[in-house]
């Protein structure tokens, strides 16, 4: 998978309890409206799966807004995450938004 032309999303080595903020988008760049969906993300670092299919909280249905905020332990090595969202509704249609990095950088210590 090319990951240069990826869109990025910047955090940090065990940034525990700081809140990503998605908006997910159709292809016409209008909001893809949430109602009804289970909203789930995944990640890996290399082959190793950091984040497994864990739940988003919806925070505007309508104008497809959504949260994840990553544990420490999901995130606690330095490097691109490749990661992806999964949207599933009510009757189990599954969609999935593009794949995009997430970037989690060192921390420096001083």
């Amino acid at each position: 998978m090319k990951t240069a032309a990826m869109k990025y999303v910047d955090t940090y080595v065990g940034a525990d309890g700081r809140t990503i903020y998605f908006l997910a988008k159709q292809s016409d760049a209008l909001a893809f409206d949430l109602t009804g969906f289970t909203v789930t993300i995944t990640a890996k670092n290399g082959s190793a799966l950091k984040i497994d299919d864990e739940e988003c909280t919806v925070t505007n249905e309508t104008e497809g807004a959504f949260i994840y905020t990553p544990t420490a332990a999901e995130i606690d090595e330095a490097g691109d995450y490749t990661a992806q969202v999964k949207l599933v509704d009510g009757s189990s249609l599954v969609n999935y938004l593009e794949p995009f990095i997430l970037r989690v950088n060192a921390v420096l210590e001083g």
